[in-house]
């Protein structure tokens, strides 16, 4: 099998819908590593793991083993349980927040399973200016002390120009910004 993006693509989706029939055994080194990070850069990596595992193929990349589906599953189970409780405090605050890009997936499932996206961030959209001051009674703070985001004279955090993040924010137990 070819490794290319299409090749890959199609792969991915016979995993997703339960039906790949790929002869593992033919892969090279270098096939299985260009799939492994292509999955990786495309947040699949718990996709294309959970078909490996699933046929017992056991792969070591770089420097150590590639995770296996359960943890992915744990994580986005901690990853999920993060957002409610945030939603929660949230609210009762009176501050709408909108759950946007590969988040959705863990209340909306995209996959046949909770661990076959990788999650590294959960983006939000709050157009609330008390949204910080409230996500400190958590203990979220800047993930790098060094990080910070500009404010006005009233202390409200800004975004600059050609940005569309402001800093991160995690609390120190936390997996994810």
């Amino acid at each position: 099998m070819s490794t290319n993006i299409q090749s890959f693509a199609q792969y991915c989706k016979q995993i997703a819908d339960g039906n790949a029939q790929t002869d593992h055994n033919s892969f090279t080194d270098a096939q299985i590593k260009t799939f492994i990070n292509l999955a990786h850069q495309h947040r699949v990596l718990p996709l294309l793991m959970s078909d490996l595992y699933k046929r017992q193929l056991n792969m070591i990349v770089g420097d150590g083993a590639v995770k296996g589906p359960a943890h992915y599953q744990i994580t986005n189970m901690r990853i999920k349980a993060q957002l409610i409780e945030l939603d929660q405090h949230l609210a009762s605050h009176n501050i709408k927040a909108v759950l946007i890009k590969g988040a959705i997936q863990l209340f909306e499932p995209l996959y046949p399973s909770l661990g076959m996206r990788e999650m590294s961030d959960i983006d939000l959209l709050v157009l609330d200016r008390r949204f910080h001051s409230a996500t400190a009674d958590l203990g979220y703070q800047p993930k790098s002390p060094t990080m910070k985001d500009k404010t006005n004279r009233n202390g409200e955090h800004l975004l600059e120009w050609g940005h569309s993040h402001l800093t991160p924010i995690m609390r120190p137990n936390d997996i994810v910004t």
